[in-house]
C-alpha cells in the first residue's frame, strides 16, 4: 500500500491534510500495535510518516521497516568487521522524528517509540514538515493549533523534550484517550484500554476492516485495531467508571434531593396565569414549527463542549473534497451513475476484504456513518486520482460518452482506421498500450461488461481518430533514387505510433529499431493478417527483421513503449529494388541496324526510366 508519506503528499496539492477523526483513529490503531511489540522488548526507533504504510488488502495502517532489526544487523557488520572490539551503539531514526536522546546516544524505549508516533500524527494533521514545525534548540513543537485541546494535550505530553515528562507506556495513552472521549466513542469502531489487555492475550491477526453498527450500543461489536483482535463486551458501554460523566436524570416517581417551599396562590391568579402560558406556549410552538421547516435539525449541546462529528455529517475537509470530485468531474461532462459504479468497481478491487463483510456476507457499503470515515476517505482518494488520469488523457468528447459505448463501437473504429490502409490489430495494440500502462491493475482480469471497461472503449474511440487524422501515424516515401529512411520520435509512457508502406509481393523489407533496452514492442502487419507462425512478429521485443513482402497492398509495423518514462527511438525502414530474376531471350541475338539520325524532340532511349516500384517516391 501507500506510505503516509505519500497520502499526506496527495492533500498537500489540494491544500489539505488529516483531520482529527483519522489522526485519533490512527491512535487507537497503533498504540495497541506498540504495546505487544513493546512486551516483547522491541523498540521500533524509527516511526515516521515514510515507515507507515495504508495496507490495500484491508484498509489497516502497518508499521514497517523496524529501526531494531537494522541495529542488530549493524552489530552483527562491525562484529564481523572488528573483531574483539565492542560496537558503537547504532543511530537509528530520521531527524525530526526521533527524541534528543535517541540521536545523541543511540538509546531508545518506549517512550521513544510513543515520541515518533506522535511525530508522525502531529504531522500529518498540520500538513507540515517535521523541520517546521519542531524547534530542536528548544525541544518545543507547534502546529497543535489544528486539533482539539483534548488531544492537542495528549500529543504533547507524547513529544515531552525530557523522556521523564513523556508517558512511559501504551497503555497509559490509550488510557488519557478514554478520559476525553465521549461514552459512544467505543461504539464507533474503536479499541479501550480494557479490550487492549484482552488483544494481546489473544493476539489473533485481523483478516477485514473493523466495521462497527452505528448508534447501537446493545450490539457486541466486533473492535479491530491495527492487526490485534478484541470484543467489546456490550456491558462496558454502561459500566461505573463512566457513570460519573452521564448528566443525572430525575426517574418518574423518586423523589428529588430537594425540595423548595412556596406559598399558596390564589386560584383565580392561577387560572389566568395558566390560561396566559398556554396562549404563549402556543405561539412559541407556531414560530418553532415554522423555522424547523426550513432548518435542517441539528444537535443540541447542553454540556458547553464541543460536540464530535454525528453520523450523516461530514467534516469540512470531506465536504470540500467532495465537492471538488463534483466540480471535476461535471467539466469533464462524466455521468455521475457511472462516475460512482465505476470509482466502486476501482475501490472494491484495491479492498477485496470488503467484499464479503457486510452483515450477511454481501459487499460491505460505505454508509455516511463516522466509523465508515476511513474507508470515505480511501474511495474519494481513488477518484481523484482516476479524475488525473482522465483529464491528462481522454478528449472530453469521449469521456461525455461514458457509459453509452456499445459493442458496435468496435466495428465503427475498425471501418474508420482501414479508411486509412490501417488494420484492427495496430489499432488495439495501442490501444491496450494505453490502457494497461494507466491501469496496470487491469491487466490479466476480465473486465468486459464492467465499468472500466467503457474506459478501454473511450481509448479505442480517440486512438482511432488519433490514427486516422495522422496524429499517430505516418505514411513512409522515399526519396527519388534511395530505398531507406531514417524515422525517429519520441513516445510518452504508454504511447505508440504506426507506419504505413506499400509493397508488392517479393520485395524485401528490412527493419532496425534503436531504442533503449526492453523499452518498446514491435509488431509487423501485413494487409490481411494470419495466424501463419511465420508471419512477421507481434508485440515483440525484437528490434530488427527482415524478409520477403508475401502480398501486395499497405503493410503497418507499430512501436509503442512499455516503460513508465518518455523513450526516443530511430526506426530504419529499407526496401530492396528487385522485383524479378533476368531471363534468357527467346529470339538470337540480331546485332544493331546501322545508327540513324535521331529526332531530337524524342527521348534518347538509353537514358529512359524505368516506371516506379510500388513503394518508393509517389506510390
Amino acid at each position: 500500500g501507500p506510505t503516509y508519506q505519500s497520502l499526506l503528499e496527495d492533500r498537500q496539492r489540494f491544500g489539505g491534510q488529516f483531520n482529527e477523526t483519522e489522526i485519533t483513529q490512527l491512535l487507537y490503531q497503533l498504540l495497541p500495535v506498540l504495546s505487544y511489540v513493546h512486551s516483547l522488548g522491541l523498540v521500533h526507533r524509527d516511526i515516521s510518516p515514510d515507515n507507515l504504510i495504508l495496507r490495500q488488502t484491508d484498509g489497516l495502517p502497518v508499521l514497517i521497516d523496524f529501526g531494531s532489526v537494522k541495529e542488530l544487523a549493524a552489530a552483527v557488520r562491525s562484529q564481523l568487521s572488528i573483531e574483539g572490539l565492542e560496537p558503537a551503539a547504532t543511530r537509528i531514526g530520521k531527524v525530526g522524528y526521533v527524541p534528543k536522546e535517541q540521536l545523541s546516544t543511540g538509546e531508545a524505549n518506549a517512550s521513544s517509540d510513543l515520541y515518533g508516533l506522535a511525530a508522525t500524527l502531529l504531522v500529518l494533521a498540520a500538513g507540515k514538515d517535521s523541520q517546521v514545525l519542531h524547534d530542536p534548540y528548544h525541544g518545543t513543537w507547534s502546529g497543535y493549533e489544528v486539533l482539539s485541546p483534548q488531544l492537542s494535550g495528549i500529543l504533547e505530553k507524547m513529544l515531552a523534550a525530557r523522556p521523564e515528562d513523556r508517558f512511559q507506556t501504551a497503555e497509559e495513552v490509550l488510557a488519557a484517550l478514554e478520559q476525553n472521549e465521549p461514552p459512544n466513542k467505543r461504539s464507533q469502531g474503536v479499541v479501550s484500554h480494557d479490550d487492549l489487555h484482552g488483544a494481546q492475550e489473544e493476539t489473533a491477526i485481523a483478516d477485514s476492516f473493523p466495521i462497527a453498527p452505528a448508534n447501537d450500543d446493545n450490539h457486541s461489536t466486533a473492535v479491530v485495531a491495527a492487526g490485534l483482535a478484541a470484543e467489546t463486551d456490550p456491558g462496558d458501554l454502561h459500566n461505573p467508571d463512566t457513570a460519573a460523566d452521564e448528566p443525572a436524570v430525575h426517574k418518574i416517581g423518586e423523589e428529588p434531593e430537594a425540595q423548595h417551599i412556596i406559598s399558596q396562590p390564589n386560584t383565580t391568579a392561577v387560572t389566568v396565569g395558566v390560561i396566559a402560558l398556554i396562549g404563549l406556549f402556543s405561539i412559541l410552538l407556531a414560530i418553532t414549527l415554522l423555522r424547523r421547516e426550513n432548518a435542517p435539525e441539528q444537535p443540541v449541546d447542553t454540556s458547553g463542549e464541543v460536540q464530535p462529528a454525528q453520523d450523516g455529517e461530514y467534516s469540512p475537509e470531506e465536504t470540500a473534497r467532495k465537492q471538488e470530485i463534483t466540480t471535476r468531474r461535471e467539466a469533464l461532462g462524466i455521468a455521475e451513475g457511472y462516475f460512482t459504479r465505476l470509482i466502486d468497481q476501482l475501490f472494491y478491487q484495491e479492498y477485496p476484504d470488503l467484499l464479503n463483510s457486510g452483515p450477511a456476507g454481501e459487499r460491505q457499503s460505505l454508509s455516511d456513518a463516522v466509523v465508515d470515515e476511513p474507508l470515505r476517505l480511501r474511495w474519494d482518494n481513488i477518484a481523484l486520482d482516476l479524475l488525473d488520469k482522465l483529464e491528462n488523457n481522454f478528449s472530453k468528447r469521449s469521456l461525455a460518452a461514458l457509459g453509452g459505448y456499445s459493442e458496435g463501437n468496435g466495428d465503427r473504429l475498425q471501418t474508420l482506421v482501414s479508411s486509412v490502409n490501417v488494420g484492427e490489430r495496430s489499432l488495439y495494440d495501442l490501444v491496450d498500450a494505453k490502457f494497461f500502462s494507466l491501469f496496470p491493475a487491469q491487466s490479466g482480469r476480465d473486465f468486459q461488461g464492467q465499468p472500466i471497461a467503457q474506459l478501454y472503449s473511450a481509448l479505442a474511440d480517440d486512438t482511432a481518430r488519433g490514427i486516422e487524422s495522422g496524429a499517430l501515424r505516418e505514411n513512409v516515401q522515399f526519396a527519388p533514387g534511395r530505398f531507406s529512411q531514417d524515422l525517429e520520435d519520441s513516445l510518452e509512457p504508454g504511447e505508440g505510433q504506426v507506419y504505413t508502406l506499400q509493397l508488392s509481393a517479393g520485395q524485401q523489407l528490412r527493419l532496425n529499431l534503436t531504442a533503449p533496452a526492453d523499452s518498446t514492442l514491435l509488431s509487423i502487419y501485413p494487409p490481411k493478417p494470419t495466424d501463419d507462425s511465420t508471419s512477421p512478429p507481434a508485440d515483440s521485443q525484437r528490434t530488427t527483421w527482415s524478409g520477403a513482402a508475401t502480398q501486395t497492398g499497405y503493410y503497418q509495423m507499430v512501436v509503442v513503449n512499455r516503460l513508465a518514462e518518455p523513450i526516443t527511438y530511430q526506426l530504419v525502414v529499407s526496401v530492396d529494388n528487385v522485383t524479378s530474376q533476368p531471363v534468357e531471350p527467346d529470339e538470337p541475338i540480331v546485332e544493331p541496324a546501322p545508327e540513324e539520325e535521331t529526332d531530337p524532340n524524342q527521348p534518347d532511349p538509353a537514358e529512359t526510366v524505368a516506371p516506379a516500384l510500388p513503394g518508393t517516391d509517389g506510390n
